[in-house]
């Protein structure tokens, strides 16, 4: 079979990889050592000695060793059959694989508008808007605004959480709660969470004990750990900077989770063309 003989070939390349490695390793490592010999017995000559010393036939001596113990031809006699096993694995390989793009080709109809809606799509989710507003135009869309609309609106949520105002997060997720829980997401209840901790931030623990019973209880069923982990904030309200709990930390990643679940809902528009 053709991957029986690529493998085969592949296997031969590896096996000779692995013998010229070993035998250069080798080689380095017995250079290494009569080079040391010689370093320590010149310093010992210069030690002995107080005048300057000739080490003219140490290093003669050296060379001659090196040239003995480890000749040239022997090292690229390895390296000439690595080249010889990877030449012949190269041909196998042209062999068994056809280089001829044209026939992995297949003559496929797409819906012009289903790749329109794929192309207008991603210009919004990137927040290219104008972008996206003159590519509908040029494809006759007729209503951009239905596509465009909800990306404006996670984009305006966005940039809401980047001044630390949770509540238009917080009332998408709460219209999402159903979609949020049947893919097992823990976006809003990072959200909540946030909201949590920024109560307490301003000082407020009453509040910020009022607002968890009203809105973590209904996870703490699914999610007691991080519940946990939140009323433990609660200690250190005066200090909440020295708490376990990394605030900004937690608003970028939780950022990016919405971008992600909001992102992912409105993918399913489609282009009016």
């Amino acid at each position: 079979m053709e991957l029986d003989s690529l493998r085969e070939a592949f296997d031969r390349v590896v096996e000779k990889r692995v013998l010229s490695s070993t035998k250069v390793q080798e080689a380095i490592d017995q250079i290494v050592d009569e080079v040391k010999q010689v370093i320590s017995k010149m310093q010992m000559m210069d030690t002995d000695s107080m005048d300057s010393c000739d080490h003219s036939p140490i290093l003669a001596e050296l060379k001659a060793k090196l040239n003995e113990m480890v000749p040239l031809n022997q090292l690229e006699g390895c390296q000439k059959e690595l080249n010889v096993a990877l030449s012949k694995y190269l041909k196998v390989l042209e062999k068994s694989f056809s280089t001829d793009i044209s026939k992995a080709y297949r003559n496929v109809d797409f819906e012009a508008s289903t790749v329109n809606n794929i192309i207008a799509n991603h210009f919004y989710r990137q927040g290219l808007f104008d972008l996206g507003d003159s590519f509908v135009h040029e494809c006759g869309g007729s209503d951009e605004t239905y596509l465009k609309l909800p990306f404006q609106e996670m984009y305006g949520i966005l940039e809401a959480m980047k001044g630390r105002n949770l509540e238009p997060a917080l009332t998408w997720a709460a219209n999402n709660h159903d979609k949020l829980l049947q893919n097992s997401s823990m976006l809003e209840l990072r959200l909540h969470s946030l909201q949590f901790v920024e109560i307490l931030t301003k000082g407020s623990r009453d509040n910020a004990l009022q607002y968890a019973r009203t809105h973590l209880v209904s996870f703490a069923s699914v999610h007691k750990a991080e519940i946990q982990k939140l009323m433990a904030c609660l200690i250190w309200a005066d200090r909440l900077e020295q708490s376990p709990y990394t605030l900004d930390q937690s608003f970028s990643t939780t950022q990016s989770s919405f971008a992600r679940c909001s992102g992912s809902s409105r993918a399913t528009r489609t282009l009016r063309c």
